[in-house]
């Protein structure tokens, strides 16, 4: 039986592809995520990769944010939210998180390349 892959996510102004490899889970983000609350529809997504990340024994997620166009404080809030709860699981279980394709948003200066 083939294991179920996670669908890509369609919010308004933005998506996440989702592209499964051998090794590794990548989510490409694409748009804009600056919705006011997008934890309310982001946490069941991310909910799902991590059940799948754990499920495969993935050891690492790949977050790609090169065709993200902006991301408010409230994304970026939802996802350490994601990276707290991986940070609470047994060694065994815990899979990476990979940033290294973020770049600099419009407006700002944040610029980061990290692997948790």
């Amino acid at each position: 039986m083939q294991n179920k892959t996670i669908d890509n996510f369609i919010g308004e102004k933005f998506f996440i592809e989702v592209k499964e490899n051998i090794n590794s889970m990548n989510l490409v983000f694409n748009g804009e995520l600056d919705m006011q609350d997008p934890e309310t529809i982001l946490s069941p997504f991310f909910h799902q990769v991590h059940e799948k990340m754990m499920k495969e024994s993935f050891p690492r997620v790949n977050m790609d944010f090169k065709k993200l166009y902006y991301l408010n404080s409230s994304g970026i809030k939802t996802i350490i939210k994601w990276v707290h709860k991986v940070s609470r699981v047994e060694d065994k279980q815990r899979y990476q998180f990979d940033f290294k394709e973020m770049k600099k948003f419009p407006g700002n200066n944040l610029h980061l390349e990290c692997s948790l």
